[in-house]
């Protein structure tokens, strides 16, 4: 169990801080108008189980593409975009290409997030439209994946690069 220091030292403060300790202790923080909610574990039954449109702001956060693939996957990536709502975002720590073309495929909309490291440049947030995010990826990234290796997630299309150019969000950036 986190410490109020622990907290602290992730800006957790304040309002914040009790719902990240309520999340912590029991998986969920509800207020008038706002409810948090820790999922943990099977990640496909639970966005089956969620209801259409009920997600705000999603941190996803499993572990690395390398040990377990399924979970950046345009499939996986579809079932969350059914439960987010209009205007709702997405953050991952990821910066992968296949990542990010793993989130387009799936129909989201997809923008640089901001560093999280010294090592990483950037992470990402996507968003149901490319207005909701400040840096869109453009055209500078697409071309980029048209040269890249490692491009595609598991369960990209064979149409894959043909779709993702079809994009309004590439074609005048």
């Amino acid at each position: 169990m986190p410490t109020t220091k622990t907290t602290k030292s992730f800006g957790l403060e304040g309002q914040a801080g009790v719902a990240a300790r309520d999340v912590i202790r029991s998986g969920r923080h509800d207020r008038t108008y706002s409810s948090w909610r820790l999922r943990l574990g099977a990640i496909a039954a639970e966005l089956a189980a969620e209801p259409p449109a009920s997600s705000d702001v999603v941190f996803w956060d499993p572990f690395s593409p390398r040990h377990d693939s399924a979970l950046w996957s345009v499939s996986a990536f579809s079932a969350l975009r059914r439960v987010c709502r209009a205007g709702a975002t997405v953050h991952t720590y990821s910066g992968a290409t296949a990542t990010r073309s793993a989130l387009l495929l799936a129909g989201f909309a997809v923008g640089f997030g901001p560093s999280a490291s010294d090592k990483q440049k950037h992470t990402t947030i996507a968003a149901l439209k490319v207005e909701d995010l400040e840096r869109p990826l453009d055209r500078v990234w697409f071309d980029r994946l048209t040269r890249s290796a490692a491009c595609w997630p598991p369960d990209a299309p064979a149409d894959a690069l043909a779709r993702l150019a079809s994009l309004s969000q590439f074609a005048s950036r």
